[in-house]
């Protein structure tokens, strides 16, 4: 019964930090108008938010072993209902900055929190189970995505929309926190000693990590700029932009629910590299489609093509023997961040030099490099041993 009310709490706190990601997503070209911001500026400003993330994953690996990890969620949930409704109100750069950098802290610590705990279950199931935990982070940002492009469609602010999202996902985080505790004990060697704020990835580990960086570069882009770069081209008005995240989401919803069983069928090599170039031409049909309609195809694609390679990733971390668990899902998930904190701030500045259009190429080509890299890291399980080892 606990392990199923376990599952069912985790897979919360993934819809959770979706909304409050989509979230970003509908209402970042109000907020790119409020400042006066042009692209350079704007992918500047969007640089706090990964950096905000980054320093709170790298916190949170160590705090796993100082602090429950129930403790460490409402931190986080506290902060986020502060700062959240703040990216509707601020007035200027520094604001706005200073905002996305508290709410990326926030979200990256809930981040680590979620895929830790999903990676112990996981591995206590004995089966794939992390395609379908990331669906529901799909799930969270399809909902955001669609109720906030609706309510502000409905001529509701941004801080009334920013208020809602976070009502939906504070109730039932209220019962789902209750079974944040893994039920395995923390092993004597966890790769993390006390005094260790900052973990790096080791061997295939460094690939993996590498690979996953570029995926959340692609997802990140799309989170922070896809709204901007439909209303910037005429495809569609601000109060309908946030379509182009919801034609994400809602197909890497789709797929993740689906992928446990389509990597049990044709394994995890095979649909890494096919899904890393699905999504690189429906990154090439956003950026050179003429039709709005194209667009959200080509978005749709990315949702489709990126929805497994994530958690195949993540899982790969139970197939490898140099690092921990716990250590080696803090540094791949700060390397993933990482390009989430790069990839927005350089497609402002591409675009601001060069146009929208070739910083969505530069993205898909990236993702290509994630198939030729994809046969480089374990994902099949070496040693039932190692796939053995978790933490809490």
């Amino acid at each position: 019964m606990r392990f199923g009310a376990m599952r069912v709490a985790i897979s919360i706190l993934f819809i959770m930090v979706g909304v409050l990601m989509s979230a970003w997503a509908a209402i970042a070209p109000y907020a790119k108008a409020r400042i006066g911001a042009g692209d350079s500026l704007f992918g500047g400003v969007i640089l706090c938010l990964g950096v905000g993330s980054v320093l709170a994953m790298q916190l949170t690996g160590a705090m796993l072993y100082k602090m429950r990890e129930k403790t460490i969620a409402w931190v986080a949930v506290l902060l986020l209902i502060v700062c959240m409704p703040m990216l509707a109100l601020a007035t200027c750069a520094l604001e706005l900055a200073l905002t996305l950098f508290f709410v990326g802290v926030g979200l990256g610590t809930l981040d680590i929190l979620m895929n830790h705990q999903a990676a112990t279950v996981e591995v206590k199931a004995k089966r794939p189970l992390m395609s379908s935990f990331h669906a529901w982070f799909s799930v969270g940002g399809f909902i955001g995505a669609l109720i906030g492009g609706e309510l502000l469609d409905s001529s509701l602010t941004p801080l009334l929309v920013i208020g809602i999202l976070l009502v939906l996902v504070t109730l039932p985080f209220l019962w789902a926190q209750k079974f944040f505790e893994p039920e395995v004990a923390v092993p004597v060697d966890s790769g993390l000693s006390q005094s260790s704020w900052f973990v790096l990835p080791k061997g295939s580990v460094t690939i993996a990590a590498i690979l996953c960086s570029v995926i959340f570069l692609a997802e990140g882009a799309i989170l922070d700029w896809s709204s901007v770069f439909l209303v910037q081209t005429g495809k569609l008005t601000s109060e309908r932009a946030s379509l182009g995240y919801a034609s994400f989401a809602g197909a890497m919803m789709v797929f993740r629910f689906t992928g446990d069983a389509i990597v049990k069928r044709l394994g995890r090599p095979l649909v890494l590299q096919a899904g890393s170039v699905l999504a690189s031409l429906g990154l090439f049909m956003v950026a050179f489609g003429s039709e709005a309609w194209l667009a959200l195809t080509g978005f749709a694609l990315v949702g489709i093509g990126s929805a497994n390679v994530v958690p195949i990733l993540f899982s790969s971390i139970s197939h490898q023997r140099l690092m921990t668990p716990a250590a080696a899902l803090t540094a791949m998930t700060t390397f993933g961040y990482a390009g989430m904190l790069l990839g927005p701030a350089i497609i402002g500045w591409v675009s601001e030099f060069s146009g929208m259009t070739h910083a969505l190429a530069f993205v898909a080509v990236l993702l290509i490099c994630v198939a030729l890299l994809g046969s480089r890291i374990p994902l099949q399980i070496e040693d039932k041993s190692a796939a053995a080892i978790a933490v809490s």
